[in-house]
C-alpha cells in the first residue's frame, strides 16, 4: 500500500499541504521505516536509538541514518546544528 511508511505519498501530501521545503527538513524516528520514509521524501533522517532504534540499528546495519541519536535531546541538538548550517549556506 502506498499509504504507509516508507512509501512517499503520505509524506508528499504533508509537504504540499504545509508548504514544507524538504531539503532542510529532518525526520526523527526509531525504526528503519522512519529512516527510509525520511530519505524517500527528501528529509534528513535522524534515528533515536532508545529501544526500537537501537534494535533496528543492529538488525539493519545498512540503514545509515544521517544521525543516530541516543535520545530526543541529542536528536534536537543535531537538528538545531543542521538548521544552522543550512541557514548559513
Amino acid at each position: 500500500c502506498n499509504c504507509r511508511k516508507p512509501a512517499p505519498p503520505q509524506g508528499q501530501k504533508l509537504i504540499k499541504k504545509n508548504n514544507i521545503h524538504p531539503a532542510p527538513a529532518d525526520m526523527v524516528g526509531d525504526k528503519k521505516a522512519d529512516v527510509e520514509f525520511g530519505r524517500a521524501i527528501g528529509f534528513t533522517p535522524v534515528l533515536v536509538t532508545t529501544a526500537n532504534g537501537k534494535n533496528h540499528l543492529k538488525k539493519y546495519p545498512d540503514m545509515r541514518p544521517a544521525k543516530a541519536a541516543s535520545n530526543l535531546l541529542n536528536a534536537a541538538r543535531f537538528i538545531l546544528k543542521h538548521a544552522e548550517r543550512n541557514h548559513a549556506a
